[in-house]
């Protein structure tokens, strides 16, 4: 379960740190952050205390860019949207991105991806025709999302350049879904209709998925009785297929895919609390060679003394009086402890 940020010690499938409970709570084991937060570093502040706003501030005035993955308050609640509009004039790249955006009735909804993309018309058309409306299990608008927070950070740093301005840009995650629905805004817009759910068939070109005696094969280019394939391994159903002109491929699973050496640009990397995992990684080479992790993913609170003392020359008496304050170095706000139910006598 990737998408969790706490789990107990012995769930981890880790060794158990020195002198840790087992029913203790990490928030350094999720294997979706640990992915793709490697070569980042981590930092602790509790906006709610005055020293931690303060440094806080001080780092805003030290940043080039400032993402903001929250809701649209949150900066005004914590008491620092003044702050951080003022270094945009100065140059600072600000983007915020709430599910809904920053405006309209429904920016105030937390960003659940399952409601986002019942909101969106995604759930509307995502499945097969004979099934209800239905959702990812990808969470498929946050990746969307964050590819055009990439852009948009991007074409502000270009801004700033010619301008030396900054910028504050407001990216609702919600309308970055509906760029991908391309054909389906023009029939809504041109003949009032959605576009039907098409399953596992590609737009005007025959195309499926065959059940086989070892697993699936996905077609292209005809139609293919199901009830043939039910009986014949994959291998057997591919070349079959292929010999009458489809395009088709067996499918495959990540493990398989990993264990097999076809994901050449997957990796391993050794975390503190996890131990050693395979990670996908960057699929982009640069002069031949691949983007490889320098750091692992970092654990909760791991770098605030390291990044205060580099971007703000914190000294480590000061370092010492904000962690005594619990201005940095917090740990988040839920039972850090399993709760232990009396069971009846």
């Amino acid at each position: 379960d990737g998408w969790r940020t706490r789990f107990r010690f012995a769930e981890t499938g880790a060794p158990l740190p020195e002198g840790a409970d087992p029913h203790e709570y990490t928030w350094d084991a999720a294997a979706q952050f640990n992915s793709v937060n490697r070569n980042k570093r981590a930092v602790s502040l509790d906006l709610s205390a005055p020293d931690g706003n303060r440094v806080f501030r001080d780092l805003v005035d030290a940043a080039d860019v400032l993402v903001v993955n929250m809701n649209h308050r949150v900066l005004e609640d914590r008491g620092v949207a003044a702050h951080v509009r003022a270094r945009v004039a100065e140059g600072l790249v600000l983007v915020t991105m709430p599910a809904l955006g920053s405006s309209g009735p429904h920016r105030a909804m937390p960003g659940f991806g399952m409601l986002t993309e019942a909101m969106g018309g995604f759930a509307a058309r995502y499945g097969p025709p004979s099934a209800g409306a239905e959702v990812s299990p990808t969470y498929y608008p946050d990746a969307v999302a964050g590819a055009h927070a990439a852009v948009a950070v991007l074409s502000g740093l270009a801004a700033r350049t010619a301008t030396g301005r900054g910028r504050e840009i407001d990216l609702s995650q919600q309308e970055t879904l509906w760029l991908q629905f391309g054909e389906g805004i023009v029939l809504a817009s041109r003949e009032g209709r959605p576009p039907r759910r098409i399953g596992n068939s590609e737009p005007d070109v025959p195309a499926g998925v065959l059940a086989t005696a070892d697993g699936y094969v996905a077609y292209v280019g005809g139609a293919a009785d199901p009830r043939w394939a039910e009986k014949r391994d994959g291998a057997a159903v591919v070349e079959a297929l292929r010999r009458k002109g489809f395009r088709a491929e067996r499918m495959r699973t990540v493990r398989e895919l990993f264990e097999n050496g076809e994901l050449h640009w997957a990796e391993r990397v050794r975390h503190p609390v996890t131990g050693e995992r395979g990670y996908l990684g960057i699929p982009v080479g640069m002069d031949g060679k691949g983007l490889a992790t320098v750091r692992p993913a970092p654990c909760y609170d791991q770098h605030t003394d390291e990044v205060l003392t580099e971007w703000l020359g914190t000294p480590a008496e000061e370092l010492a009086a904000l962690r005594a304050a619990e201005a940095i170095g917090t740990v988040p706000r839920q039972p850090y402890r399993v709760r232990k139910t009396r069971r009846a006598s």
